[in-house]
């Protein structure tokens, strides 16, 4: 992905933690200007999208939308 405003490449990455800071992934960049979401599904991560989970407002709803 390229930034306009900074006038450099940019790449989708998902990393996932725990509140204790364990890693349990760190993804691959995702091709071209994508939405987090969609960076979340490309890497079928959704087993660590459940009712606990602390993210970013862009996942709001992810869960509920899987099958589309």
């Amino acid at each position: 992905m390229f930034s306009g405003k900074h006038n450099r490449t940019r790449y989708n990455h998902q990393v996932i933690c725990t509140l204790s800071r364990k890693l349990l992934a760190i993804t691959d960049p995702v091709p071209g200007a994508r939405h987090d979401v969609y960076a979340h599904r490309f890497h079928q991560l959704e087993k660590f999208l459940n009712e606990s989970t602390l993210a970013d407002k862009g996942y709001m709803g992810a869960r509920a939308s899987q099958s589309d």
